[in-house]
């Protein structure tokens, strides 16, 4: 994105000791953040697995989060450092599938009728084995 550039969506993450998944959900977003105007807004809340080193590799701002027993809270944190028209919330297990998910997402992101909405949902499918 550019300097001036203000992001057309900002992407909000939480995470703690999330090694074992988060570079893949960080990679996963990179389509969509070379599509569109994008801001990666995460915060950690009590790394110590190596996981805030890669959220330093992708994140455009990186904030520390005292845990508090509250995701609310926490989530809360990310969303008052976004500066996006539209906000899309992502867990470091979760993934956008480039055929459908990023396609839907960034014609939403790039229409002409984007104006008359102020809310839109990203469906989310749970699969029970990780190769799903």
């Amino acid at each position: 994105m550019e300097q001036n550039q203000k992001p057309v969506i900002s992407i909000g993450m939480i995470f703690r000791d999330d090694i074992r998944s988060i570079g893949r959900c960080l990679k996963a977003l990179q389509p969509l953040r070379d599509a569109v105007p994008c801001e990666l807004v995460m915060a950690d809340t009590g790394s110590v697995d190596g996981s805030r080193a890669v959220a330093e590799q992708y994140a455009d701002v990186l904030i520390d989060f005292e845990w508090i027993n509250d995701f609310s809270a926490a989530r809360n944190a990310v969303v008052d450092e976004c500066s996006g028209k539209w906000h899309l919330t992502i867990d470091t297990d979760e993934y956008l599938q480039p055929d459908s998910d990023f396609k839907q997402l960034t014609d939403f992101l790039e229409s002409a009728d984007i104006q008359k909405y102020n809310a839109a949902t990203v469906v989310i499918r749970n699969y029970d084995t990780y190769e799903m």
